[in-house]
């Protein structure tokens, strides 16, 4: 996986947080906390969204099979992003729209836009930049 998240300014905090064992995560994915283990794993679109991920952890890591630390640079707030649109493509009419985090636990944004911000849509757009990338925000954040 590729980098679909990036601080402004490579502003990264480095906070560490336990990840769920057996999940895979790439830099600068977004992820949650997993309401059942209290865990942080890839984000979805049902929770607010915790940070991004700062490394990657796969199934030749050493530690993909345990609940081990992950770093991550928690979500502050008015903090800018230039964010993959996995899914789209981007438009300049989503500016000041929300959009969706991919339901399958990609952790990765797709350009569902609503006019709300919820667990769902989670992103602000604050500038289109092209039709895969955009300036964004977590409005929407744990």
């Amino acid at each position: 996986m590729t980098n679909q998240v990036l601080y402004i300014n490579n502003r990264q905090n480095g906070k560490t947080w336990h990840k769920k064992a057996l999940t895979p995560f790439a830099i600068g994915q977004f992820v949650e906390i997993d309401g059942t283990t209290g865990y942080v794993i890839p984000a979805t679109n049902t929770k607010p969204v915790l940070g991004v991920t700062n490394e990657s952890i796969d199934g030749t890591s050493a530690n993909y099979a345990l609940n081990d630390s992950l770093s991550i640079s928690e979500a502050v707030y008015n903090d800018e992003l230039i964010i993959t649109v996995s899914s789209g493509p981007a438009t300049a009419a989503m500016e000041g729209r929300y959009l969706a985090i991919d339901a399958a636990a990609t952790g990765v944004v797709i350009a569902g836009i609503s006019t709300t911000v919820s667990a769902a849509t989670p992103i602000l757009v604050s500038k289109f930049i092209n039709a895969t990338t955009i300036l964004g925000k977590i409005a929407f954040r744990f």
